[in-house]
């Protein structure tokens, strides 16, 4: 037997007293420190020969299972894991005794290796790297005196700084419950508690709850207690009932782009997705954009919603995706139809419970959105309810103010008559501010016809304007456009032309063209108070105003007022490129209009007698022209005959348009002449201007003035033809004229409804009520 110290302490008979065989080893310890060992000792403890003299037995027999055992000076034999010199645990079985040596109080040990059962293994590995905070704490001593890795990163402590605090210590501010609930395990041999706060080295507190259970370890009391970090779980508590007050919250939103920031601004302060982004689909370019974010959750406002990136993905396949980047995720939740949440999450936060609160998130975020698009929705309807019967109120007020301006218009005689009570009625109702009918000057200048109202000057205001394309607005309503303009009273964007209307209230402006087929008189403006007026419907109406005023105009011209005083006008034309001047040159014919009358599609129709020339050459040479649509022979002999010609445009046009009725057109080789009549006051001169400077081959070669002779059949002629509508004077003038009296008949009533442009019932029933009329003033004025 060999020993290290100096004198030898171990002999022969120590070993027997202490009950030492063959296979275990002997210490002998002196406050605190080995100083004497056999080599078996040393081999057990896997030491070299001798190194176990001077070794601290703390470092030998750490403190894991209650007293030091070399210090409790027990007999009995006890199992435990000794440290070995490369620090690894040696599981050996230990009894101690006292001796005396020399006069000095020793203390002995017997070390015996042992084979730990293949459990023990297991149970270690579960004490050492369990999830949940494990400590042996000795109650008589209220001490820690083993804990495992997981209790060292729950409170924040080393394992040495752990090992010297008393368990109080780690449950501040809960003493009475930490110790309610060690008595109430000691008492029944196992306990739970609920939710206690511990406190983490660095101040803060960590929920946490508590199961327990007892050992005994050495003969003295001890507790196995087990620490369950449930700061996740109430941190998701939190969370969910945070979500759950999204809900409320999202409810209030009205709109996609109100839920995605305000769910977004929620996330980031009650949900912990401190960057997070929300971006909604756009179906028109087909991407996805960004219409809320936090932080720096944003790095690409718009991203195609295709699966050519992470992103694109999650909305293309409607499934959670994870993207690593920057050392971080991204976790894009797709928000169905709408598009797609996004929350960058640092690596240890993306656990299955984050991931699967941001679905949560996303479910919330897609309910509201359908919410508001169900809300969106209804407030639509509602709006288009209310809008819908505003619009009809002010469209039956539209059409009881058309109705009154068409009565009035029947009733007035002249085209000045006509603009000014149209101007007039539409003041007097409730819906209109201005109105004011346009036409051209001498030099084809816009100039104003007919007003009324008094807040603006209407023809300034248009004047001034400019399209769009640059274009002025009143010569786009001389091509046949219309225009609306609605204005602000604070936009800076307001053309100066416009001020002065905006300043006296006006607040919508529309212009129509007053037009008849192809003939454009001039423009109808009309002002608004309402930036609301001249919706489709509306607009609708006043461009049929536009065409009733040049209807009537139109016809005006082409009726003669009975009794009244006229100064008739005879014009010479000799433009070559005229259609009955190309006839007459080309035929050696003479020609003369019989009757002239509006289609319904705005041509005209002109009967014209033709001598000199056969009706297959007439019919010939008008086959050719671009200037008639249609020809038909009426009535034909050998050398002539009645022709029916549908025109565009001629020179006759410019004449109706400016208030003219016309009298006869005859024409031979080289010149053409046409006479008119106007009402006696006519600013003949200004008419006679505006003619040549439109047309400068005419020349005014006769002056007139006309005073009608009252007779009866006279005032019983005019009494019929003014108890006629416009379309039953042309029915009839057109069946008179095209030969449908003669017989046999010249023409069908087929083909002439067809020239008009109305069906052949419809001709009929036009004719018969002319019929009715005439012959009601012919018997009834001549009794």
């Amino acid at each position: 037997m060999t020993t290290y110290a100096d004198p030898p302490i171990i002999d022969e008979d120590l070993v027997r007293a202490v009950g030492a065989d063959a296979v275990a080893g002997v210490l002998v310890v002196a406050d605190g420190v080995v100083v004497d060992g056999t080599d078996r000792a040393a081999a057990v403890l896997g030491y070299d020969p001798g190194a176990l003299v001077g070794t601290a037995v703390d470092r030998l027999f750490p403190d894991t299972l209650g007293a030091t055992p070399l210090e409790s000076g027990d007999r009995r034999m006890r199992t435990l894991d000794a440290v070995g010199a490369d620090g690894s645990a040696r599981p050996v079985a230990l009894r101690t005794a006292p001796v005396d040596h020399e006069g000095e109080r020793l203390l002995t040990a017997v070390v015996i290796p042992v084979e730990r059962p293949p459990e023990y293994a297991y149970l270690r590995r579960t004490f050492e790297y369990g999830n949940d905070a494990v400590l042996v704490v000795d109650i008589e001593a209220d001490r820690v005196r083993e804990c495992n890795p997981r209790a060292c990163d729950l409170f924040g402590y080393g394992r040495e700084a752990l090992l010297a605090c008393a368990p109080s210590q780690l449950f501040p501010g809960e003493d009475e419950s930490f110790r309610a609930f060690v008595r109430s395990v000691s008492e029944e041999g196992a306990g739970w508690t609920g939710e206690l706060h511990s406190r983490h080295a660095d101040g803060r507190s960590v929920p946490v709850e508590v199961t327990g259970t007892t050992l005994d370890l050495g003969g003295r009391p001890h507790l196995l207690v087990v620490v369950h970090d449930v700061s996740q779980r109430s941190t998701t508590e939190r969370r969910l009932v945070a979500l759950y007050d999204l809900t409320g919250e999202l409810l209030r939103a009205r709109t996609p782009t109100a839920v995605a920031r305000l769910g977004s601004r929620f996330a980031a302060r009650h949900l912990g997705f401190e960057r997070n982004t929300v971006r909604l689909h756009d179906e028109e370019t087909d991407y996805l954009t960004v219409v809320a974010t936090t932080g720096d959750g944003a790095p690409d406002d718009r991203v195609p919603a295709d699966d050519t990136t992470p992103l694109g993905r999650a909305y293309a396949t409607r499934q959670t995706i994870v993207e690593h980047r920057d050392g971080a995720r991204q976790v894009h939740v797709p928000l169905g139809d709408y598009g797609v949440f996004s929350v960058a999450l640092a690596v240890p936060d993306e656990t299955a419970l984050t991931l699967r609160l941001a679905e949560l998130t996303g479910t919330t975020l897609v309910s509201a959105f359908d919410a508001a698009r169900r809300e969106d929705l209804l407030c639509r309807r509602e709006e288009q309810v209310r809008r819908t019967r505003e619009s009809l109120d002010r469209l039956g007020r539209a059409n009881a103010l058309v109705r009154d301006i068409v009565q009035a218009v029947v009733a007035a005689p002249t085209r000045a008559d006509i603009e000014q009570s149209v101007c007039d009625r539409l003041v007097a109702s409730d819906l209109y501010a201005d109105a004011c009918i346009l036409g051209r000057a001498a030099d084809g200048a816009a100039t104003p016809r007919a007003s009324a109202g008094t807040s603006t000057d209407l023809f300034d205001v248009v004047v001034a304007l400019d399209g769009s394309d640059g274009t002025p607005v009143v010569e786009r309503l001389y091509d046949g456009e219309h225009w609306v303009a609605r204005w602000l009273r604070d936009d800076p964007t307001l053309p100066p032309g416009a001020r002065p209307a905006v300043a006296a209230g006006c607040r919508a402006l529309a212009a129509v063209p007053v037009a008849h087929g192809s003939v454009v008189y001039g423009a109808l403006l009309v002002s608004a108070p309402r930036l609301s007026a001249f919706g489709e419907e509306e607009l609708a109406s006043v461009r049929a105003l536009g065409e009733l005023v040049g209807f009537a105009v139109t016809a005006a011209a082409m009726t003669l007022v009975p009794d009244a005083p006229t100064i008739e006008l005879e014009f010479r034309a000799t433009d070559r490129e005229l259609f009955f001047i190309q006839l007459c040159d080309a035929l050696d014919c003479e020609c003369e209009l019989v009757w002239a009358g509006p289609t319904v599609d705005g041509r005209f129709i002109r009967y014209v007698a033709v001598e000199g020339a056969p009706p297959e050459a007439v019919s010939a040479f008008a086959a050719e022209s671009p200037n008639v649509e249609r020809h038909r022979v009426v009535s034909g002999h050998e050398n002539g005959g009645l022709f029916e010609f549908v025109v565009t445009a001629s020179k006759l046009h410019t004449l109706l348009e400016l208030g003219a009725s016309i009298r006869s057109v005859t024409a031979r080789p080289g010149e053409s002449r046409i006479v008119v009549e106007v009402p006696a006051g006519t600013d003949v001169r200004a008419l006679v201007d505006t003619y040549r400077a439109r047309h400068d081959d005419v020349q005014l070669v006769r002056k007139q003035h006309v005073v009608p002779t009252a007779s009866l059949s006279g005032v019983v002629t005019a009494s019929a033809l003014g108890s006629l509508t416009e379309r039953q004077r042309t029915v009839l003038q057109s069946a008179y004229f095209g030969g449908y009296y003669e017989w046999p008949r010249a023409s069908t009533a087929e083909e002439i409804a067809a020239v008009i442009g109305i069906s052949p019932s419809t001709f009929h029933e036009h004719l018969r009520k002319a019929h009715h009329h005439l012959l009601e003033a012919l018997f009834e004025g001549s009794e």
